[in-house]
């Protein structure tokens, strides 16, 4: 189930918070423990629809925006390396060539 989806389903459930309470209310052919019970269950729905989209959500987008600076980051340092390690490599190469032939000249 994706992020949106929940988030849908949750304000979904808050804004159907106070027609539930009025037409369970209104139902005479239901006993008192089935509402009872009925209520803590739409108001544990509430809690858990509160906690999703003023917790949940803004702590899922706060990780996501996280994942994404330090892949930016993470690509730079990576980057950098690289280019470090080839110029390095580049340079050594070149004096070893450079060594190598001195060395065989002076052979000569």
């Amino acid at each position: 189930m994706n992020l949106k989806r929940v988030l849908l389903q949750a304000s979904a459930i808050l804004a159907q918070h106070d027609t539930f309470s009025k037409n369970l209310d209104g139902l005479t052919a239901i006993d008192n423990q089935l509402k009872s019970a009925l209520t803590t269950h739409e108001k544990n729905a509430q809690d858990n629809a509160n906690y999703w989209l003023n917790t949940l959500e803004p702590s899922t987008q706060a990780t996501v925006k996280n994942i994404i600076d330090y892949d930016a980051t993470f690509q730079s340092i990576y980057k950098d390396s690289i280019d470090k390690f080839v110029s390095k490599n580049k340079q050594e190469t070149g004096n070893a060539i450079l060594l190598q032939s001195f060395l065989n000249g002076a052979k000569l």
